[in-house]
């Protein structure tokens, strides 16, 4: 592997890291000024308008096994923003960052289950450690439930399965044959919008801000977050390791805490803080390849 090229894409997944960790202090700001279904509107309908540009020619020649896993990929992603977007409304950036961070130690649990696809032993490890770290991120004092928060903690770990069943099912559609990746990912943000706007016009509350900052979040949400995401994420991981991937994904939540910090003066309790880093501890267990390492060991 090209050691500049993998270096390159790691700066690429890095930015892209970044921009998903921001997102969740730009989300709470914005719902300040709208609801969860409004703010969801824009950032898809925008994000696909930018990305059908980028792939106008995947849409033309789009087919019917591909729109039929773009609905079923769209029906788990769309749950997935409804469920975080309305958490943040009850609980802090920080705490739904790190909740919605359970996607990496989720996903190959359903795997296994439903897949029956093999996992390492150190999952085992890394979900006792992550369900620790849970447990002092959302009970309060004396270890007893904070309803204050918990409906919020709750709706992010929902986020947290559903955009795990999001990606199984968006991994085995792009390995079904005649399914386009590209026009399913466009396809896919077009319908979550649509759905998002559609539940705004019900409840009566489509809104039209009027404040220039507000839209700057809105655009940052849609051209960086959601567009930019799409398009670098798979050329970037074309040319580096899944380890890396992991690994830098597993910042999200560190880049949301600081953010939160610094604009929200959102801060967590010591038990928290500690919860959290047992969560992150988690996820570096599950994405080092602990086979290799023996491998030097004995070597």
């Amino acid at each position: 592997m090209d050691r500049s090229r993998q270096i390159k894409a790691d700066m690429q997944l890095l930015l892209i890291t970044f921009c998903w960790g921001i997102s969740y202090v730009f989300t709470k700001l914005c719902l300040q000024h709208m609801s969860p279904m409004m703010l969801l509107a824009y950032r898809f309908l925008i994000g696909f308008v930018v990305v059908a540009v980028i792939f106008r020619k995947n849409l033309v020649r789009l087919n019917g096994v591909t729109l039929k896993y773009a609905l079923l990929c769209a029906v788990s992603l769309f749950v997935t923003y409804a469920a975080v977007t309305y958490g943040q409304l009850y609980t802090s950036s920080t705490k739904a960052s790190f909740l919605c961070a359970l996607t990496t130690i989720l996903t190959p649990i359903i795997a296994f289950f439903v897949l029956k696809q093999r996992q390492e032993k150190s999952l085992v490890v890394a979900v006792v450690i992550c369900f620790v770290g849970i447990a002092l991120m959302t009970l309060g004092e004396g270890f007893r439930i904070d309803m204050t928060e918990f409906k919020g903690d709750i709706l992010c770990i929902i986020c947290a399965v559903t955009y795990a069943i999001n990606l199984l099912t968006v991994e085995k559609a792009v390995r079904t044959e005649g399914v386009d990746a590209a026009g399913l990912g466009v396809i896919q943000l077009l319908i979550v919008g649509l759905l998002d706007l559609g539940l705004a016009a019900v409840k009566h509350e489509l809104v039209l801000p009027g404040d220039p900052a507000v839209w700057g979040m809105i655009l940052v949400l849609a051209l960086l977050c959601t567009a930019m995401a799409l398009v670098l994420q798979p050329i970037a991981q074309r040319h580096t390791t899944a380890s890396h991937v992991g690994v830098i994904y597993a910042l999200e939540p560190v880049f949301s805490a600081i953010a939160a910090m610094l604009i929200l003066h959102e801060f967590m309790t010591f038990r928290n803080y500690v919860g959290a880093a047992l969560m992150l501890i988690s996820i570096f267990i599950m994405e080092i390849d602990w086979s290799k390492i023996k491998k030097q060991a004995d070597g």
